[in-house]
């Protein structure tokens, strides 16, 4: 994402991800595992049906 910017784009969002304590950065790894436990559980049931 960041490759295709700017240099004054790059920085602005490069910014926001870093403001207020980097919350924003906190909230991505909360959907990150969230998404992926999610997706590591569909793995298992469609491993179940295989068997």
């Amino acid at each position: 994402m960041l490759r295709n910017l700017k240099s004054q784009q790059r920085t602005r969002l490069l910014n926001k991800f870093t403001e207020n304590d980097c919350e924003k950065v906190d909230r991505l790894m909360e959907l990150y595992f969230k998404y992926l436990e999610a997706v590591q559980q569909a793995d298992k049931r469609i491993e179940g049906e295989k068997h």
